[in-house]
């Protein structure tokens, strides 16, 4: 099975899932940039950290700090990854932060394009900054309700100039990520009703994939029911009416 893999982010003010770019496919694969960023999700480094930018109608910035008995303090770093740029840096896009002191500067810090940033942050600004991910489905309304909170600087509470855009929810809260997870690909549910098979699955994101069926494990004569689905449900009208049937959701 190759697929792009899905994380989950557990924030605040709800969840969402993100697509990242290890497949190669129409989207250009970043493959440092999403193993980089998987050693710091299976570390679970993120988790408990905060969102500490967002810049109106531009970007919403994270995996950089924890807030821990009343002081910030730092996630530790790995080693810089080299830049993967291409991917245009448009809405709903993640992508790594770095510095001012070249391309290959990102190590743990990222954030979301909150609009289509493509020609501001397109390569010509510090050989670009890597896209390598996109948020999945209706998972931008909670992008946008945490990017729609009010920001307030402090710099001077934190004595730091990193926090001069820090949004706080209700004036007195940090929005938290929780947690970031890798989303399993399975199926999750099975069901039998007279006359059809629904199956589900989960993990996919957007890449399409297929449903086939056979009537024994020994033969290599499996049907194709389905391809090119992405919508994570079909349902098999016409199921052998006797005999056990055995099913395959497959990723090319």
């Amino acid at each position: 099975m190759w697929a792009d893999t899905v994380v989950l982010f557990e924030t605040s003010l709800g969840d969402f899932e993100v697509q990242l770019y290890d497949r190669d496919g129409a989207t250009r694969t970043t493959p440092l940039t999403v193993a980089n960023f998987l050693t710091y999700v299976q570390a679970e480094a993120y988790n408990g950290s905060f969102i500490h930018r967002r810049e109106n109608d531009f970007v919403m910035q994270g995996g950089g700090y924890y807030y821990v008995n009343n002081a910030v303090t730092p996630l530790v770093a790995n080693a810089p990854v080299v830049n993967e740029p291409g991917n245009p840096n448009v809405r709903g896009t993640i992508a790594m932060a770095k510095t001012a002191a070249g391309p290959d500067t990102a190590t743990n810090q990222w954030f979301f394009n909150l609009k289509d940033n493509s020609v501001t942050l397109g390569d010509q600004n510090n050989g670009g900054f890597t896209v390598f991910g996109h948020v999945l489905g209706e998972g931008m309304d909670v992008v946008d309700a945490l990017a729609s909170v009010q920001v307030y600087n402090l710099s001077v509470l934190f004595n730091s100039p990193a926090f001069t855009q820090v949004p706080l929810w209700d004036g007195t809260y940090l929005l938290g990520i929780i947690s970031i997870s890798v989303v399993p690909f399975e199926v999750t549910e099975m069901i039998y009703a007279p006359g059809s098979v629904t199956l589900r699955w989960s993990g996919a994101g957007d890449v399409p994939v297929q449903v086939l069926r056979a009537t024994n494990l020994v033969t290599t004569d499996w049907q194709t029911l389905a391809t090119g689905l992405t919508s994570g449900e079909y349902v098999d009208p016409a199921p052998p009416a006797s005999g056990p049937s055995f099913y395959q959701v497959k990723m090319p």
